[in-house]
């Protein structure tokens, strides 16, 4: 495959991202209502307009949903198991299989993989969708070994993937992004200007710009030797050792080309790359996790448990508001005194339906009962009525 120049790279991430915008802009949408929805942002700019000093209270019960799904998640958290094809003690492939099995774990105990999964499925259970990735780097500032590791991605809404595959894992995805807005300071030799322009308006932003790692599959071909029933790969792109082989006396028993994919990745903005290098995997090494999927019309939308809830919250949060400004904010309950009882107390009087005093003292009139304070404002038994079906209206929407 002949190399390609940087702007030829560049070009293709540009149409790729913007496919990628294009596809999921409806659903990003939808995610970030429900992000700040979840976040207490429960009331619409316009009752609160209206509404003006009266209260707006949220009472968030949605929080206590997911936090439920998300705790029986932690809980029965389920690990990797590799499984041989011929399950025997005496066969190689169920040592092999163990073998594997225990590096995995390995990976996840060393990477605190937990910690990936569970923000990824808080995200998913949150808003619809989350991702965790997979990175290698060196084990130590002194070697050249490097390690595998599972890492969280803390901002979902910085991912995106091809939008063409279909595969729940998206193991066919052909390109994938992971970006982050950045100050043009990080990066003072870039030539900012010669990047902006139409076509590049989602990659910048007043003074912040937008770095991406950009990963694409890129199809290459491999030649496979089977040698005393040993699978061999002896050609690709970046090696042949088939005369090296030789020399050693080894010959096929045959031999098969295959079509198969490396990952490149790049680092780059709208008009530079400042990194690149091959990842070691033929699959882009993003790992969504996903909640509810509907699609519509051939498009995909994705939900947590907040999506349907949102209405029903909103209706308890407006009963139990009405409810306190019908019983906090009324006025404090009156007294009924006879004018005559008020004697040289009169202020003491005005004020205290409003005020704490210890000590209300009044003239004594024979015949006439001492001053008695009202009933004091009852919440209305219709708030209250409608809190309750709101709630359980709540726990219907939420599942």
């Amino acid at each position: 495959m002949a190399k390609q120049k940087d702007e030829d790279i560049i070009q293709e991430a540009l149409r790729r991202f913007k496919l990628c915008i294009d596809a999921e802009s409806d659903n990003r949408d939808l995610a970030l209502d429900d992000i700040n929805f979840r976040n207490n942002d429960q009331w619409e700019d316009s009752v609160k307009r209206e509404r003006k000093n009266r209260p707006c209270l949220t009472v968030n019960k949605l929080e206590q949903r997911v936090d439920q799904v998300t705790g029986d998640q932690r809980m029965n958290r389920m690990g990797p198991v590799i499984r041989p094809l011929n399950v025997t003690e005496s066969n190689g492939n169920f040592t092999q299989a163990e073998v594997l099995t225990g590096i995995i774990r390995n990976i996840e105990a060393v990477s605190n993989a937990k910690t990936a999964y569970t923000t990824a499925f808080d995200h998913a259970v949150g808003h619809g969708f989350g991702y965790w990735r997979i990175i290698t780097e060196y084990n130590d500032d002194d070697s050249f070994e490097q390690d595998i590791k599972i890492k969280r991605i803390p901002n979902s809404m910085t991912v995106y993937l091809d939008p063409a595959a279909e595969e729940m894992t998206k193991k066919d995805a052909m390109y994938g992004f992971v970006t982050k807005m950045v100050d043009k300071e990080e990066y003072p030799n870039a030539d900012w200007e010669r990047g902006k322009g139409e076509e590049r308006e989602q990659w910048f932003d007043n003074e912040k710009v937008r770095i991406a790692e950009y990963f694409r599959r890129v199809e290459t071909k491999a030649l496979l030797w089977s040698v005393n029933g040993e699978t061999i790969k002896v050609k690709d792109d970046e090696k042949d050792i088939r005369d090296e082989l030789r020399e050693q006396g080894t010959e096929p028993d045959k031999e098969r080309e295959v079509t198969t994919y490396k990952v490149e990745w790049y680092k780059l903005s709208a008009n530079e790359i400042f990194e690149r290098t091959v990842f070691p995997s033929k699959y882009i090494p993003i790992i969504p996790c996903y909640g509810k999927e509907l699609n519509v019309k051939g498009k995909t939308f994705y939900r947590g448990v907040i999506r349907y809830a949102k209405d029903p919250q909103r209706i308890y949060n407006y009963t139990r508001s009405a409810s306190v400004e019908q019983v906090a904010l009324a006025p404090k309950a009156p007294w009924v005194v006879e004018e005559q009882q008020l004697g040289d107390h009169k202020k003491i009087w005005e004020t205290a339906n409003a005020k704490n005093y210890s000590v209300l003292p009044y003239k004594h009139i024979p015949g006439v009962p001492p001053p008695q304070r009202q009933m004091p404002p009852q919440p209305s038994s219709g708030w209250i009525s409608e809190s309750g079906i709101a709630d359980q209206d709540i726990d219907s929407a939420s599942g």
